[in-house]
């Protein structure tokens, strides 16, 4: 069973919380009761987790920017659920009115900035989260190419562009997760 761990980063904001909750990432830890997990998801989609949960950082050092949600303020816990608390594809159609069958006969673009080079294999842990079929670049599901349609980016090796690399990768990450499962 996996496990959801509520994440967000400083170079978003703490507020990004609730849109990082989209991004999964699995931990073993303990789960929790349906109830609570729909009283997690109303806080969610009310914008008040903060006011009765902690932040706690992930990681240290100057370039890391991962913080998450705790069970607590001031715990170390983090807060875990076995289903995604944020808002899911659904909403997302629903809020762009977006119309059926755009994945089956259409192309959506997403226009990013920086490299991105772990895209594909995050992609594929989020789509396996929402039980969506795989996305990749193999299949022609998913298409990486620059502002010209040739190849993507290479990443940038230089210390600044990698952080801005990596800030950019987050916003990137949540866009290309959500548009690939609101019209799979």
């Amino acid at each position: 069973m996996s496990h959801n761990t509520i994440r967000s980063t400083r170079s978003i904001g703490r507020a990004a919380v609730f849109g990082a909750v989209l991004v999964a990432a699995l931990l073993a830890a303990p789960t929790l009761q349906a109830a609570q997990q729909a009283a997690l998801r109303a806080e969610v989609r009310a914008g008040t987790l903060l006011a009765t949960h902690g932040v706690a950082d992930v990681c240290a050092g100057a370039h890391c920017t991962a913080t998450m949600a705790t069970v607590a303020t001031g715990s170390a816990t983090p807060l875990t659920s076995t289903t995604p608390l944020g808002y899911g594809a659904d909403d997302l159609a629903t809020a762009y009115h977006l119309p059926a069958g755009v994945g089956a006969h259409g192309t959506v673009a997403v226009i990013e900035a920086g490299a991105y080079p772990t895209m594909e294999s995050d992609l594929a842990v989020y789509r396996a989260q929402y039980g969506l079929p795989a996305c990749r670049m193999i299949s022609g599901c998913l298409r990486v190419v620059d502002f010209h349609g040739g190849p993507a980016f290479p990443p940038d090796p230089t210390p600044v562009g990698k952080t801005e690399e990596t800030a950019a990768a987050v916003e990137a990450a949540l866009d290309v997760q959500m548009a690939s499962a609101a019209r799979p």
